[in-house]
């Protein structure tokens, strides 16, 4: 098992972050999907991440300082806590991961439903 994170940013400030659990050395492939893609949604990101076994229903939390998906399941606080630490893994009290990827934004298409950043 190893711990994942991938963190998108505009202008150094955190916009998403994508967490797992388990196949966080998957980050590269998540952070490659979402390039050649564009993703910007929560949902379009989190089905991307399973799809490259970034993580698994169990442990995959993507999420927004405002909004999040974990299976339908509730995140516990510090997610939203340290949100704002681009590369703090929220799922350990000390923000460690085995491998982390952060993706700088500026301007997202505005064709998608649900832009990540305005």
């Amino acid at each position: 098992m190893t711990q994942g994170l991938v963190t998108i940013t505009r202008n150094g400030q955190t916009a998403l972050k994508a967490v797992c659990g388990c196949n966080g050395n998957r980050a590269e492939a998540l952070a490659a999907l979402i390039r050649t893609r564009q993703l910007s949604s929560i949902e379009e990101i989190y089905n991307a991440a399973l799809s490259v076994e970034f993580g698994c229903p169990a442990c995959l939390v993507v999420f927004t300082k405002d909004d999040a998906n974990f299976g339908g399941k509730e995140i516990p606080r510090r997610y939203f806590k340290t949100f704002d630490q681009p590369d703090c893994n929220p799922r350990w009290d000390p923000g460690k991961f085995d491998l982390r990827v952060r993706l700088e934004r500026g301007i997202i298409s505005k064709t998608r439903k649900e832009p990540l950043l305005k």
